[in-house]
């Protein structure tokens, strides 16, 4: 399991929070951020084994089935308005 490094693009913090417990936020995406962010989790291992077990209990009902379920229901919801 591995915590997560990310910007907080609008879809993410949608699903996951505004500071999520699974990993760790970028601030500008450059480099030296992703650096800082990669060492911050390498720097405490309680922390990095508590974030890589968030990351792995927040997407475990992220399956391909789960998403092609949700898909077709969101294609037929949009049929069904459309008709």
């Amino acid at each position: 399991h591995t915590p997560v490094v990310i910007f907080p693009y609008p879809e993410f913090v949608a699903t996951f929070g505004q500071a999520p417990s699974c990993g760790e936020f970028l601030k500008d995406g450059s480099a030296a951020d992703i650096a800082d962010a990669v060492q911050r989790l390498l720097g405490d291992t309680d922390t990095w084994r508590r974030k890589a077990l968030a990351a792995h209990a927040a997407v475990k009902d992220f399956t391909w089935e789960a998403y092609v379920a949700r898909f077709v229901a969101d294609l037929r919801a949009a049929e069904d308005r459309s008709a």
